[in-house]
């Protein structure tokens, strides 16, 4: 259900937000397999969690696939949690501002 008129300024575009979180997050899904497989430190957790739910292991085959998963999954998260922000703050500023006649404008800092 959408809540009536919302201006498109502060909100968050959901393509480039998931974008964003899903770059962020496959890099760094990438770069632990990779710091795990050339040191050795953090190999049990990137067998632990990485193999149990992505099914990569610390190789440099296994960075790629975790940065795919994690380009994947850090978009989705982004991309509802964009979604979301918009569809809450749009409801709030529908409900809780009062726009004066003529004037779709409302709670502006000199109004307070």
């Amino acid at each position: 259900m959408w809540c009536g008129k919302c201006k498109r300024s502060g909100s968050l575009c959901p393509v480039s937000f998931g974008l964003a979180w899903g770059i962020v997050i496959g890099l760094f899904m990438a770069g632990y397999a990779w710091i795990a497989w050339l040191s050795g430190y953090g190999t049990a957790v990137v067998d632990q969690y990485a193999v149990f739910y992505y099914g990569y292991e610390a190789t440099f085959l296994g960075g790629i696939i975790g940065g795919f998963w994690g380009l994947v999954v850090g978009f989705l998260f982004g991309f509802f949690i964009a979604l979301f922000y918009d569809l809450i703050a749009c409801c709030c500023k529908a409900k809780c501002c009062k726009p004066s006649e003529g004037s779709d404008e409302c709670c502006k800092p000199s109004d307070k």
